[in-house]
């Protein structure tokens, strides 16, 4: 009985691995295919659009390419003119509380992974310091810790 229990670990163990390819694939394709609508060209005027809902879901969409892998942090920091990374920087200190919150978590998955964009996000610091100083809101002050702490 015990070697019909190490097979079937084994086995499990070749699962794992199919899976970890299957995940990599996956993550293959949905990087090209967001690579190719060109980032860099719709995310800062998302990210700078006059309604906050909007202003919002773009910093949390910047936060969610980010939080996995550093696969999109050069995009952030490309643009033809204002990048989406100055744009999420200049979030932070938004009027809206949930563009300051959506932001902050932004930063923070952009400090995460690498230093690559820590020169971009040196202008963060006094938003971030100011959100975790004065925010209202418990879960953007938390957002701008974690991101100051990624950033150290």
């Amino acid at each position: 009985d015990d070697d019909d229990e190490d097979d079937d670990d084994d086995d499990d163990d070749e699962d794992d691995d199919d899976d970890d390819d299957d995940e990599d694939d996956a993550e293959d394709v949905f990087s090209g295919a967001l690579r190719r609508v060109n980032l860099d060209r719709w995310l800062p005027a998302l990210l700078t659009r006059q309604d906050p809902t909007v202003r919002a879901k773009a910093c949390n969409l910047v936060g969610n390419l980010c939080r996995h892998s550093d696969a999109f942090y050069g995009l952030l920091a490309k643009g033809p003119r204002t990048t989406a990374l100055a744009c999420v920087v200049a979030c932070a200190a938004d009027a809206d509380g949930p563009t300051r919150k959506f932001a902050c978590f932004a930063l923070g998955n952009a400090a995460f992974h690498s230093a690559a964009l820590y020169g971009h996000l040196a202008e963060a610091v006094v938003p971030l310091a100011t959100a975790l100083r004065t925010d209202d809101d418990e879960k953007t002050r938390a957002n701008a810790a974690g991101a100051l702490g990624n950033l150290a």
